[in-house]
């Protein structure tokens, strides 16, 4: 007997630059194609957003686009988008339909319910109907802190409450995510919430030394000035007017003698804000809006380091690109962000004690701290912690990695040996073949040969 490979439906808001689209394009091209059948729903992205069909389409994922499925609630394109849904799945009868980002989530959960209402219906009448399809929802960071009022916000997490009772499985992309969904926001019965870290293709930034000096060449920049980066949506909840205050900070500082730059990798709303916001502070000489880029092993092979100010995040694939760059981090306290820092062990030295400028030891992350009740900057293995919202903090940490001796190249190296051993694209397939195939155990196989497909009137 041979069995037909089950169908996934997997349901995303937009392919938008970012962690959420690279995970779902990987998860569709990469899992076994004798068990599965992909198939990747989309809606559309913004202007200024940018997007991964680059790698959808050297994955060779052909996703199908809903429109109506975009990012803003539109009562009656969420409608639309809704019954579109509901059809593809009476169409497709898929397994199990997993859903990522909030609204995708929302709506394709909704419409699994419809349809298992339904498929029940036709099985009360004595019809042939396929078996219930499972659910999958992974939490891509949430919209829960940052993103709206606190009614807004109260309504949005009482609706994923309730959409959590009717998901067979709960998907978070690091330990403290989990505990925050769980434990903090009620959402989900523990055992239903199981971690999956993001798995990425590494590869292209084990190799970055051989760019070196291209993105200095290209920006007429020598090789002493201290090149910062931030990459990411020029959006509220990034933050990137902290990393602005903080330039001021550190431009004069005695470790960049003002030769000093920082390249701003992305686009979005902001973008014109910001630009003005840098004439405003006097930094027109220190910044560079670069847009989107296809050639990030490029930007990291020059980087002396990596910023991240976001108020809250998920898993930031820059940090772990950054790291697997050999690129060491300053990165906010905040989601899953601390999950990509290892803390020091006790016995465990850099270069010896690091001072601050006040005559302190440099407080060192323990696990058990939860970093943004911390006041300033926290040591870990690759980088910096620091808390949200202070730009004095994060100019401090920056300050840091060119003070110490050593402090950046021991960081870069830890961080990338860590990074390279835990955020595979192997070990994600493999997480996920698993998850699939627990909810799938009870059901009984479908043969290919002499069975008709459940559900053919």
């Amino acid at each position: 007997m041979t069995v037909d490979p089950r169908t996934i439906l997997r349901v995303i808001a937009r392919l938008n630059i970012g962690g959420p689209a690279i995970h779902t394009i990987l998860l569709t091209s990469r899992l076994p194609r004798e068990r599965y059948r992909s198939i990747l729903v989309k809606g559309r992205e913004a202007q200024r957003e940018g997007n991964m069909l680059a790698l959808a389409e050297k994955e060779r994922v052909e996703p199908i686009e809903l429109p109506e499925l975009g990012r803003e609630i539109h009562l009656l394109g969420d409608v639309v988008a809704f019954v579109k849904l509901v059809k593809l799945m009476w169409r497709e009868q898929p397994s199990i339909v997993h859903t990522h980002t909030s609204k995708a989530g929302a709506l394709g959960r909704l419409a699994t319910l419809s349809v298992n209402l339904g498929w029940s219906i036709r099985r009360l009448l004595g019809l042939k109907a396929p078996q219930p399809i499972r659910t999958v929802h992974t939490f891509h960071g949430h919209v829960f802190q940052g993103y709206f009022s606190k009614a807004k916000t109260r309504f949005f997490i009482a609706i994923e409450r309730a959409l959590a009772r009717v998901t067979d499985a709960l998907v978070a992309i690091s330990p403290r995510q989990r505990e925050e969904i769980v434990e903090n926001l009620g959402i989900g019965e523990p055992e239903k919430v199981k971690v999956v870290p993001l798995g990425l293709d590494l590869d292209p930034f084990r190799n970055c030394p051989n760019n070196r000096g291209k993105l200095r060449a290209e920006l007429g920049l020598g090789e002493k000035t201290r090149l910062i980066g931030i990459v990411g949506r020029l959006v509220p909840i990034k933050r990137h007017d902290i990393l602005l205050e903080a330039l001021t900070f550190f431009r004069d500082s005695p470790a960049t003698k003002g030769d000093l730059c920082c390249v701003v990798v992305g686009d979005g709303e902001l973008r014109p804000a910001l630009e003005q916001r840098v004439k405003e502070m006097g930094l027109d000489g220190h910044v560079r809006f670069l847009g989107w880029r296809r050639d990030l092993e490029t930007i990291y092979a020059d980087l002396d380091c990596l910023v991240l100010t976001s108020e809250n995040e998920g898993t930031p694939v820059s940090v772990i690109e950054a790291l697997s760059a050999g690129v060491p981090v300053v990165a906010t306290a905040v989601g899953g962000v601390p999950d990509l820092f290892r803390p020091l062990e006790e016995d465990e030295e850099l270069t010896g004690p690091v001072i601050l400028s006040n005559g302190e030891r440099l407080a060192r992350w323990q696990e058990a701290e939860y970093p943004s009740q911390v006041d300033g900057p926290l040591l870990a293995t690759s980088g910096v912690l620091v808390p949200p919202g202070d730009a004095r903090a994060v100019a401090t940490a920056l300050e840091l990695l060119w003070t110490e001796p050593n402090l950046i190249s021991e960081c870069a190296r830890r961080g990338s040996s860590w990074v390279h051993q835990t955020f595979t694209v192997e070990r994600l397939v493999s997480d996920i073949d698993a998850l699939y195939q627990e909810l799938l155990d009870a059901r009984p196989a479908r043969r290919r040969e002499g069975t008709p497909r459940e559900g053919a009137a």
